[in-house]
């Protein structure tokens, strides 16, 4: 199963995100239910690999990190192919992602080694529809300075990624809290 370990919303970013999708009028905007940021991708995996995973994800003990949306943006320069919400990498947040890193390399799943740039997938669009170009400048001059008071993380999670015709669907499969 495709799956990714994401960090669920807390309501402040939830809600920009939410009205941010409800303006797009270009390219295939995300689903409410599907706005997450993502900890680690993990591509396909079997059974028995997630539930090693999961295991070593419910040893993580780390404080919230604060998520605070700084601006929107766009992956693919003159190309655009995903409309985000940019998130600060806080030290919290960074270092949440390590440690999941290393519980995913824990269970025997090797990552590729990525930069990492915490965002919200807002919306993706095909790089060659021009005339969705054009609305996305529109949009990002009107939007691209949204941002959201930070606010702590409620949980992390292991969700399992189905490909649809409508677009991607995200099933928990795990929940995870942070520390006191």
């Amino acid at each position: 199963m495709r799956s990714v370990v994401a960090l669920t919303l807390p309501a402040g970013a939830a809600q920009l995100a939410e009205g941010l999708t409800r303006r797009v009028d270009f390219g295939r905007p995300t689903k409410p239910e599907n706005l997450h940021i993502t900890l680690a991708f993990l591509d396909d995996q079997s059974d028995a690999a997630l539930i090693a995973i999961g295991e070593e994800l419910s040893t993580i003990r780390l404080p919230a990190p604060l998520v605070k949306v700084r601006e929107v943006g766009v992956f693919g320069g003159g190309k655009p192919r995903i409309l985000y919400a940019d998130i600060d990498p806080e030290p919290r947040l960074i270092a949440l992602r390590d440690a999941v890193r290393r519980a995913v390399r824990a269970a025997g799943i090797d990552l590729p080694h990525e930069r990492y740039h915490p965002h919200i997938t807002l919306a993706r669009m095909t790089p060659t529809d021009t005339a969705a170009h054009a609305r996305l400048a529109r949009f990002l001059e009107r939007y691209g300075p949204s941002a959201s008071e930070p606010e702590p993380a409620i949980a992390f999670g292991l969700f399992g990624s189905h490909l649809h015709p409508d677009g991607v669907r995200y099933e928990p499969l795990a929940l995870y809290p942070f520390a006191a």
